[in-house]
């Protein structure tokens, strides 16, 4: 199982958690602050490493992460992940819980993902279509791909927009073999 399944299945079971028991706002600082923290490239890849001791997680949790968490279902959260030896989940966590919020706020998420900094007006474009094509509010949070030569590509409910010059050669290639 990848990383971002298991992390998406972390987050949920914190969110379910926090929500139960009303603590779902400080839940969200917390997740902020652990976020703030894996923004930190060594720590990234200190939480990522394969070879992490339980031992050495467990001094980087009480020196790093423990003194910031304000809410005890996150805490509790935390010392399971140490438990399970899944420390690496923290970096994907933030991502995979403000999923969460989106879509119970009933906002659509949309990654954008450009080959090069998009503009503003290609953004608000994007937003614009987006909410008549969802029928609904969209979110969109933008990255950026090395791979791609050219373009974008969309992303929302399992569903993809190629406008990527990779899709473009793909879809040229299928019209050839018709």
């Amino acid at each position: 199982m990848n990383g971002t399944r298991v992390a998406k299945r972390y987050a949920k079971a914190l969110h379910e958690a926090a929500e139960s028991a009303g603590d779902l706002e400080a839940v969200a600082k917390d997740v902020r602050f652990v976020a703030a923290l894996m923004e930190l490239r060594e720590i990234r890849a200190f939480c990522s490493r394969p070879s992490l001791s339980r031992d050495a997680a467990r001094k980087f949790a009480e020196t790093a992460l423990f003194p910031g968490i304000r809410s005890e279902k996150t805490l509790n959260f935390v010392k399971t992940v140490l438990a399970n030896g899944r420390l690496a989940v923290l970096p994907l966590l933030s991502e995979a819980f403000e999923e969460i919020l989106v879509a119970k706020s009933g906002v659509v998420a949309v990654e954008a993902v450009f080959a090069s900094e998009p503009d503003a007006e290609l953004l608000k474009e994007i937003a614009t279509k987006m909410r008549t094509r969802v029928g609904g509010e969209v979110k969109v949070r933008t990255r950026l791909d090395g791979r791609l030569i050219k373009g974008f590509r969309l992303l929302w409910n399992s569903r993809l927009i190629d406008r990527s010059v990779a899709g473009g050669v793909r879809d040229m290639r299928l019209a050839l073999k018709r």
